[in-house]
């Protein structure tokens, strides 16, 4: 499990699952706010890995 998109998602999926049940009391406003938050976190991580790219660090 070193490949860092696997890991990227698996990271994605628990901090998504904490923040619904923090934020969000019924079962339909979590699942929508589940995965409303994942698909964040996965499309915003891939898009600043990609901006990063160019950069020698």
């Amino acid at each position: 499990m070193t490949d860092h998109i696997v890991m990227m998602f698996v990271f994605s999926v628990l901090v998504s699952l904490v923040f619904t049940f923090i934020a969000k009391r019924g079962a339909k406003e979590r699942t929508k706010y589940f995965f409303y938050l994942l698909g964040s976190f996965v499309l915003l991580s891939i898009a600043a890995g990609w901006l990063m790219y160019p950069f020698p660090f």
